[in-house]
């Protein structure tokens, strides 16, 4: 298997384990020491190393029951790779509220950066604004 097959298949790997699998505990099986995701619009919420997307995690997987990502589409050249993913889950993080069990679902597009067999970088957008229409902040669009 070439870099750029062992690239993607890092990747995967990191979603599907990581994010769907919800074990924070192996982000340390992914993430280089220099990890940094750049967040699309507020660089203020830029998560800066390993630790800071261990807690990131935990805050959404608090929020959603029974999540899952799954890679629809997966491309790498060199040392990047390109991935397109579909998120499921539950929406629990309002007991009281009527959107509480919801089921959630969002794509989530990643360019990921693979240093020393980690991965270093990412550049995620997700469909926030679905998100908080599937849970009631905004309403939807006719």
């Amino acid at each position: 298997m070439g870099q750029p097959e062992q690239n993607k298949d890092l990747v995967r790997r990191y979603f599907e384990d990581l994010w769907g699998g919800g074990d924070v505990a192996l982000a340390a099986n992914y993430l280089h020491p220099t990890y940094y995701q750049h967040h699309p619009r507020n660089h203020d919420e830029d998560l800066a190393e390993p630790a800071s997307l261990r807690t990131w995690l935990t805050a959404v997987r608090d929020s959603v029951s029974q999540m899952r990502m799954e890679v629809e589409l997966i491309f790498a050249e060199q040392d990047h790779v390109m991935v397109y993913l579909r998120g499921s889950g539950n929406y629990k993080a309002e007991p009281k509220k009527p959107s509480s069990g919801a089921p959630l679902k969002w794509t989530t597009t990643a360019m990921v950066r693979v240093t020393d067999d980690k991965v270093s970088e990412a550049w995620v957008i997700s469909d926030t604004l679905g998100l908080l229409q599937q849970i009631g902040a905004v309403p939807r669009f006719s």
